[in-house]
């Protein structure tokens, strides 16, 4: 009886936090398509995410080791 009602519980919070969670990302990008100052910021985070993994990647030491095999 236990088991079937603490389950109960977890599915209904489950439920209810994914409801939530979808409403708040409804809204939240319903403001950022009308938003161009959004839209703007977006597009300059997303290429300056792109140019510091590429400088990171450019600037990351390579090891030249065979790798170790387990048997």
């Amino acid at each position: 009886m236990q088991i079937l009602v603490l389950g109960s519980v977890f599915v209904v919070l489950g439920f209810v936090t994914n409801a939530i969670y979808g409403r708040l990302g409804g809204k939240l990008s319903s403001l950022a398509k009308r938003s161009v100052r959004f839209q703007t910021a977006a597009r300059y985070v997303g290429r300056g995410t792109r140019v510091a993994f590429g400088f990171a990647a450019a600037l990351a030491r390579v090891s030249h080791q065979p790798a170790h095999a387990t048997r």
